[in-house]
C-alpha cells in the first residue's frame, strides 16, 4: 500500500506557511524571483540570489550589481577552491559562475549546490552575500576527476525599487522582499512578462494553504489537484496586454 506524500516543493511551501502562521499573526509573503522552466544545470541555492533579468533594462525590484576589482577564476578536478583575494571597499556580495566540464554534483559550502546532468560546458551563475562565505576559500566539493571551473568577482549590490503602472499596480521581481501585484516571469514562448500575483497564488496552492490547519488538509488538496497543470496569462507591465502563457504544476 502506498502512503500519500506531499511533493517536495509543495511540502516546503506549506511548512513555511504553517511555521509563519504559528509564529506571528501578521501575514508573511513568499519571495519569488523570475520564474522559468528548463535547464541543463539545476541550481539549489541557499542564502543566494540567482540572476533574474533576461532583458536589456534592469528589472524593477531586482538586485543590480556593480563589479569591483577583477574577476578571478580557477579550474579543477575533484575538490578545489577559488581565492578572490582581499575584499575591496564597498563590496557586499560575491558573483559566482560555475562551469561543469563533466556531469556531476558540485557542492559549494555556504552557497548551495549545482547538479549537471550532461557532460559539457553547462554553466550556472548566482550571487551570494559576502558575510555568508569566506571569499579567500570558495570551495567546490565534488567527486574525484570530475572537472569544473569557477569564476568569481566582488560586487556592490543595490535593490531597485518596484515600479507602478498607470492602473496603480506594482510590477517587478520579488527579490526585493515585497510581493508586487504583477510578478516577473518568462512565458512558455520565451517572452519576458508578468503574471498577476493573485493568479499565481491560486495556481500554486498559496491561496489554498491559507485555509489549511494540518498536513491532512494539504494532502487532501493535493490529491484533488493531482498532477493537473494550470495555465495563467502573462501580461506586459500594463497588466492588460497578453504576451503569452505561464504553466504552474503538472508534475510531482
Amino acid at each position: 500500500m502506498n502512503t500519500p506524500a506531499l511533493s517536495p516543493a509543495f511540502s516546503s511551501a506549506l511548512r513555511a506557511h504553517l511555521v509563519a502562521e504559528a509564529r506571528s499573526p501578521r501575514r508573511r509573503r513568499r519571495r519569488w524571483g523570475v520564474w522559468a522552466a528548463g535547464a541543463t544545470a539545476a541550481v539549489v541555492l541557499g542564502g543566494t540570489s540567482a540572476a533574474v533579468a533576461s532583458g536589456v533594462l534592469p528589472l524593477p525590484g531586482a538586485p543590480q550589481d556593480t563589479a569591483l576589482g577583477v574577476e578571478r577564476s580557477v579550474e579543477g578536478a575533484g575538490t578545489g577552491a577559488l581565492d578572490l583575494g582581499p575584499v575591496p571597499d564597498g563590496a557586499t556580495d560575491v558573483a559566482l559562475t560555475l562551469q561543469c566540464r563533466d556531469a556531476g554534483t558540485f557542492d559549494l559550502p555556504g552557497t548551495g549546490s549545482v547538479v549537471c546532468t550532461e557532460p559539457g560546458d553547462s554553466a550556472a551563475s548566482w550571487t551570494v552575500a559576502l558575510d555568508a562565505v569566506d571569499p579567500t576559500n570558495l570551495r567546490v566539493v565534488t567527486d574525484a576527476r570530475v572537472r569544473w571551473s569557477l569564476a568569481g568577482q566582488y560586487v556592490s549590490r543595490e535593490t531597485l525599487p518596484l515600479e507602478t503602472n498607470p492602473d496603480g499596480l506594482t510590477f517587478g521581481s520579488i527579490v526585493a522582499g515585497e510581493t508586487p501585484d504583477l510578478v516577473a516571469v518568462i512565458a512558455t514562448n520565451g517572452r519576458d512578462g508578468y503574471v498577476r500575483r493573485t493568479d499565481l497564488e491560486d495556481a500554486d496552492g498559496t491561496t489554498a494553504a491559507r485555509s489549511f490547519r494540518s498536513p491532512a488538509d494539504a494532502l487532501a488538496w493535493q490529491e484533488e489537484r493531482g498532477t493537473t497543470s494550470i495555465t495563467i496569462p502573462v501580461y506586459a507591465s500594463d497588466g492588460r496586454t497578453v504576451l503569452g502563457d505561464f504553466v504552474v504544476g503538472g508534475s510531482r
